[in-house]
């Protein structure tokens, strides 16, 4: 029997980073490929500010272009929800013209594609769906899957992600990632998989600072939004370029109709 892939939480962090454009930005305007698995609205913006992220140049309206401002309030996903701070909109949207198994099916890669290693479980939790019926729609992909030890636990890839996995590039400069993405870096009860579970939560980590921030690869520090306000807190104190890149970050964030200001307070390092 062939020896499975051991993968470290460094390897499986980078992975997840890179595949969802987290490493390095798209070209500018390609919003519905950066939001290919999804993006949570959970805060107002939030998705907005996950798109930033991940595209460059990215505009006030993208969240409009993306669709990922969509929310499905039922299993069919037939109805949609838009919502601001004062106001949630409603609307049913057409049955899409698309085989219900094909539809699992791709579900279930988007998902491995975009969070492995990953697990039977994780996916059901991710997709909503009953566990029976996760495992289900798992073992209808078994032939494009991949068996992996993820810190000696086992999970699946997409065989064809393989070389991707082994030879991620670390992540470069500032991300402002918001809680959703945090899960990236695990944050189940092993603190491996992106969920379900909060396990995984920075040290300077409060109700007002429940986002991260990516520095070169790593979570640097929290941070918080009051309208066009960031306020951040880091690890440490900044070298004089990667505060002015951290800087540069939050001024270049798309709120609309707001003009970004940053805060930042340094802690000393806990190890």
């Amino acid at each position: 029997m062939a020896q499975r892939l051991a993968v470290t939480h460094g390897q499986a962090v980078r992975y997840r980073l890179a595949v969802n454009h987290l490493a390095r930005r798209l070209p500018p305007g390609t919003y519905a490929e950066a939001a290919y698995a999804g993006l949570q609205d959970t805060a107002p913006r939030d998705a907005l500010i996950g798109l930033h992220a991940r595209v460059a140049d990215c505009e006030p309206s993208a969240w409009e272009h993306a669709d990922p401002n969509l929310r499905g309030a039922c299993a069919s996903g037939r109805i949609a929800l838009r919502w601001t701070t004062s106001a949630l909109y409603v609307r049913e949207v057409p049955r899409p013209d698309i085989d219900f198994l094909e539809a699992h099916k791709e579900l279930c890669r988007r998902h491995v594609h975009a969070f492995g290693p990953t697990t039977p479980e994780v996916f059901a939790w991710w997709s909503g769906l009953a566990r029976d019926d996760a495992d289900e729609v798992w073992r209808l992909l078994a032939d494009e899957l991949l068996l992996v030890e993820l810190e000696g636990r086992p999970a699946w890839i997409l065989a064809t992600d393989e070389p991707a996995l082994r030879d991620s590039p670390v992540a470069a400069g500032p991300r402002y990632l918001v809680a959703s993405d945090l899960r990236l870096v695990g944050q189940d009860r092993y603190r491996l998989f992106v969920g379900p579970g909060q396990k995984r939560r920075h040290h300077l980590y409060d109700t007002f600072h429940p986002h991260g921030l990516l520095l070169d690869g790593r979570l640097a520090g929290t941070w918080g939004r009051r309208g066009g306000q960031v306020d951040l807190r880091v690890d440490g104190s900044l070298s004089d370029e990667d505060r002015a890149a951290v800087e540069a970050e939050a001024l270049s964030v798309p709120i609309p109709g707001a003009t970004m200001s940053i805060a930042i307070t340094e802690y000393a390092v806990v190890r």
